[in-house]
């Protein structure tokens, strides 16, 4: 099917039904790229919390359908890493 172009306010074009929308522009600021190197408070941190976790042990149930099961039969979570 073939549109015919008609004359919008001095333009050639096919009118269309989108309402034009005015949006105030806006600043994006990423957050900083951390490099985790040695010595840095980022680093001394990081290690911090994986020596806290690391003395810890969480429980954590089965959920199927919103209930929750437990069982005796209780298996540990390996550290991702040795630090």
């Amino acid at each position: 099917m073939f549109y015919r172009q008609r004359h919008i306010s001095g333009k050639l074009g096919t009118p269309s039904i989108v309402p034009k929308y005015e949006f105030e522009d806006f600043k994006v600021v990423n957050e900083p790229i951390l490099g985790y190197e040695k010595g840095s408070k980022e680093r001394r941190v990081l290690e911090s919390e994986l020596h806290k976790f690391s003395k810890e042990t969480i429980e954590i149930p089965l959920v199927i359908g919103g209930k929750e099961y437990k069982t005796d039969n209780v298996r540990y979570q390996v550290m991702v890493c040795s630090c």
